[in-house]
């Protein structure tokens, strides 16, 4: 039996209580499995879109592979995301990326149906399911602009910056440098010299859980060159 307090971090019900909770949920059948580093969950117009998930832990890659055969990583999902919430929304049956696990991970399922339902009976989980897609893209579209950018100097500035728009003068480190590498495209060992010469050079500082701004106008010359 799924523990209904595990969805309560989830970003389309943390305003909610757990009793709240409880009476919409109470006729919806939910699944719980995990997965291991790299299993994949679905694959790119094969796998059927039947089920939201809700990201309990762990990190998963939507990915996508090029006419050369190269793995185009689209998109990150973290803790407390959802998907495929625009798939189904958009009554798009298969999916349009193969889903990996970039770290072990923990999924609580719902049908797709059952979701719908929820959102269109009650104004709190659309207004957050608005919110979160918004964000979402918003976070989509700063990696797309980050692959667009040549050297990984302008990559790092500009998520750092971008991402800078809901804290002070730090940024959240996404899991590791490895899942960063990803986000950016890069090559970790890459990443990770980069990340050591703009520490260096007092640009940014940084630990396992936060990237810190230390010379903000240096960054933005960085992107603006």
């Amino acid at each position: 039996m799924v523990e209904i307090a595990k969805l309560l971090n989830n970003k389309l019900f943390e305003n909610l209580s757990l009793n709240d909770l409880k009476v919409i949920l109470k006729d919806v059948n939910l699944s719980e499995r995990s997965y291991k580093k790299n299993e994949s969950i679905f694959y790119e117009n094969y796998s059927q879109v039947k089920k939201i998930g809700f990201l309990i832990k762990g990190v998963l890659g939507a990915c996508t592979i090029n006419k050369k055969g190269d793995v185009i990583n689209k998109s990150v999902f973290f803790a407390k995301d959802i998907f495929p919430e625009y798939l189904v929304i958009n009554n798009i049956n298969l999916f349009k990326y193969d889903l990996v696990c970039l770290q072990p991970s923990s999924i609580i399922w719902m049908d797709a149906n059952d979701f719908l339902n929820i959102v269109k009976h009650n104004q709190k989980i659309n207004l957050a399911l608005i919110k979160y897609m918004s964000q979402r893209g918003y976070k989509d579209q700063i990696r797309i602009s980050c692959l667009n950018l040549k050297t990984i100097r302008e990559k790092i500035s500009f998520y750092i910056l971008k991402m800078n728009s809901w804290n002070d003068d730090k940024v959240p480190m996404p899991v590791n440098q490895k899942v960063f590498a990803d986000i950016l495209n890069v090559k970790r060992s890459s990443l990770n010299k980069e990340l050591n010469s703009m520490s260096n050079e007092d640009l940014i500082s940084y630990d396992r859980n936060n990237i810190y701004i230390l010379n903000k106008k240096g960054l933005e010359k960085i992107v603006n060159e």
